[in-house]
C-alpha cells in the first residue's frame, strides 16, 4: 500500500506544474490583448505622431496574426505618409520567428514596399540574417523638416 502512496507527489506537482503553465499562458494572452486593444484605440486618434507611436508599439508586441491584421486594416486608411513610413521601419526592424504567417508576410512585404516607395530598399533575407555576435543592422529613417 505504502508504495503506491510514493507516485502521489511526483502526480501532484506535475498536475500542479501543468496548472501553473495554463494559467501563465492564458495570463499572457490576456495582457497581449489587452494592450493591442489600448494602441488600437490610439491608431484611431487625430494625432499623426500618436498614431506613429501606436503603431510602433503594437509592432513591438510581436508580427502575430493578431497585429498583423490589426495594423493591416489600419494602413488601408492611412493617408499620413510619415505614419505609414514609421510603421513598415518598425516592421522592417522587427525580427520575429512568426515570419510565416500569411498576414505577417502581407505585412512585410508592404512595409518592404513602402519603403522601397520612398527611395530606402531593404538588403535581401540572407543578407540580414544574425551572424554570430552581431546584431542585426536597423533601418532608420530621418523625418524631413515640418512644412
Amino acid at each position: 500500500m505504502s508504495g503506491h502512496l510514493v507516485w502521489i507527489v511526483p502526480a501532484a506537482l506535475c498536475a500542479l506544474g501543468l496548472a501553473v503553465a495554463v494559467v501563465w499562458r492564458v495570463a499572457a494572452r490576456w495582457r497581449f490583448r489587452r494592450l493591442l486593444r489600448v494602441q488600437t484605440r490610439h491608431l484611431g486618434t487625430f494625432d499623426r505622431a500618436a498614431r506613429a507611436r501606436a503603431g510602433e508599439a503594437i509592432v513591438g508586441l510581436g508580427l502575430k496574426r493578431r497585429s498583423a491584421r490589426v495594423l493591416l486594416d489600419h494602413l488601408d486608411d492611412e493617408e499620413d505618409e510619415r505614419v505609414r513610413r514609421t510603421i513598415a521601419l518598425a516592421v522592417a526592424n522587427r525580427h520575429d520567428r512568426r515570419a510565416g504567417r500569411r498576414r505577417v508576410r502581407t505585412l512585410r512585404a508592404w512595409a518592404t514596399a513602402e519603403l522601397a516607395d520612398h527611395g530606402q530598399g531593404l538588403t535581401p533575407a540572407p543578407d540580414r540574417k544574425r551572424a554570430k555576435g552581431k546584431k542585426p543592422r536597423r533601418i532608420s529613417w530621418k523625418a524631413p523638416a515640418a512644412s
